[in-house]
C-alpha cells in the first residue's frame, strides 16, 4: 500500500525489508540470541530488546534512502558511515 502510494503520488520509495532480508540471509541477524554476549546478543544490527534495529542498522537504512531519493530526483545527497 505504502510503496502503490508513493508511486501514485511520484515520491521516492524504499523498501526496508530488502536491507533487512539481506542481513537476515547473511547470518548477520541471528535465530537465537546470544546469551553469552552482553552487548549484541542479537547481533550488531539488533538492539539489546531484540526488537528494535541499532544504531547502526538505523544509519544502514539512512543510506538506502539517500540512494532512492538520489535516484528519483538526480540530486547527490552523500551517504553516511557505517560502523
Amino acid at each position: 500500500i505504502i510503496s502503490g502510494k508513493a508511486t501514485a503520488l511520484g515520491w521516492a520509495y524504499m523498501n526496508p525489508n530488502v536491507l533487512l532480508d539481506s542481513l537476515r540471509t547473511a547470518g548477520q541477524i541471528p535465530v537465537f540470541p546470544n546469551l553469552a554476549s552482553t552487548t549484541a546478543t542479537f547481533g550488531a544490527w539488533v538492539t539489546l530488546d531484540g526488537v528494535h534495529p541499532s544504531n547502526q542498522t538505523h544509519r544502514a537504512l539512512a543510506n538506502h534512502i539517500i540512494n532512492a531519493i538520489n535516484a528519483k530526483y538526480s540530486t547527490t545527497l552523500s551517504t553516511i558511515s557505517v560502523p
